[in-house]
C-alpha cells in the first residue's frame, strides 16, 4: 500500500492542523512500514500517538487524535481495515492509549524477562555478564518483590541471607529464587561496580550498602530513579522501559497469575495491594489486559 498518498491527502488540512502532519507521518512510517498490510493492530495504532515519545500528555493526545482517525478513514477507503475496527479507533480514549502503551513499554511475562532485557541493553552498551549492569539488576529484583524506594536505599549487604536465599528489609523477609538471590550476592561482593551508561567506575567494596558506592555519604530515591532515567535514554530504542512502578505492580500480577484460579487471584490482588477495594482502582481490570497480553491473546 501507498501510504505516500495519505501525505498527499494531508496537505488538504488546515494549517493549524497541516504543521503537524511530518512529524505524524513519519511516525506512521517508523510504526507500520510502508507495505505494512497489517493496521488492525490495537498496540501500534496506540504507539501513533506516542512516536518518540516515552510519556503522552492530554495535549499530545488531541493533537494526533484527529491524525489518527483520518489516517483510519483513509485506510478503511482503501479497504485496508474494516469498519469494525474503525469504530473502535474511534472509541479510543486517552486512558486507553495509555494503558496499551503502558503495557507494552513497561510489562514483561516474568522477572527473567525484565533481567534478560537489562542484559540486552547493557550489552549494547559494551557492557558484559556476568558483573556489569548489577545495580539495576539488583533495583528491577528488590522493586519486583514490592521493595520501595525508601526500602531500597536502607538494604545493607549483611541483610542477605545466603543460607534461606532471603533479604532481610525492615521486618520483611523476601523469598527470592537462588539464580536472583545470586544476583544480589555478586554485586555485593563486587570490588567496584561501573555506572550505565558512562561505565565509571564507583568503588564499592567497603560500603556497607547494596545500593551505595562507598564514597556515598548519602542515599535517596531520587538517585535510584536517576539510574533507571539513565537505563531508560539507551533502552528507549529498543521498545521497552523500567518504571520502579510498573515493576512492583507487574511482580503482583506475577504472583496473581501463578495462582491459578480466579477465587485465589481476586483475594491475592486485595492482599498485595493492601486495599479491600482494590477492584475500585481497576486492579482487577489491569491484571485480567496484562495477562492476555502475556499469554498472546493480545490486547482485545
Amino acid at each position: 500500500m501507498n501510504l505516500s498518498a495519505f501525505y498527499d491527502e494531508c496537505q488538504k488540512l488546515p494549517d493549524n492542523e497541516r504543521q503537524w502532519v511530518d512529524v505524524f507521518y513519519k511516525t506512521v512510517l517508523d510504526v507500520f512500514g510502508e507495505d505494512h498490510q497489517s493496521f488492525e493492530e490495537r498496540d501500534k495504532v496506540c504507539q501513533l500517538f506516542y512516536g518518540n515519545s516515552s510519556s503522552l500528555s492530554k495535549a499530545q493526545y488531541y493533537r494526533k487524535r484527529n491524525l489518527v482517525r483520518k489516517l483510519y478513514d483513509w485506510l478503511a477507503e482503501q479497504g485496508a481495515v474494516s469498519q469494525d475496527f474503525l469504530k473502535e479507533v474511534y472509541g479510543l480514549q486517552l486512558q486507553d492509549v495509555v494503558s496499551n502503551t503502558e503495557l507494552y513499554h513497561y510489562y514483561f511475562k516474568d522477572l527473567d524477562e525484565v533481567l534478560d532485557f537489562v542484559t540486552l541493553v547493557g550489552s549494547l552498551k559494551g557492557m558484559g555478564e556476568p558483573n556489569d549492569m548489577l545495580n539495576i539488576k539488583a533495583i528491577v529484583i528488590l522493586s519486583w518483590h514490592q521493595v520501595d524506594l525508601n526500602e531500597l536505599q536502607e538494604v545493607r549487604k549483611s541483610d542477605l541471607r545466603p543460607e534461606t536465599h532471603t533479604v532481610l528489609v525492615g521486618e520483611k523477609q523476601i523469598q527470592l529464587t537462588i539464580e536472583h538471590f545470586n544476583i544480589l550476592k555478586r554485586f555485593a561482593d563486587l570490588d567496584v561496580h561501573r555506572g550505565f551508561p558512562s561505565q565509571k567506575q564507583q568503588i564499592y567494596m567497603s560500603s556497607p550498602f547494596l545500593m551505595r558506592s562507598a564514597k556515598q555519604i548519602s542515599l535517596n530515591p531520587n538517585n535510584i530513579q536517576k539510574a533507571i532515567q539513565r537505563f531508560n535514554s539507551v533502552a528507549v530504542e529498543h521498545g521497552k522501559e523500567l518504571s520502579i512502578l510498573n515493576l512492583r505492580r507487574n511482580g503482583i500480577f506475577s504472583q496473581v497469575y501463578a495462582a491459578g484460579d480466579e477465587k485465589t487471584a481476586n483475594t491475592l490482588i486485595q492482599e498485595l495491594t493492601g486495599c479491600d477495594t482494590a477492584f475500585a482502582f481497576g486492579y482487577k481490570e489491569f491484571y485480567e489486559r496484562w495477562k492476555r497480553l502475556i499469554t498472546g491473546g493480545g490486547e482485545g
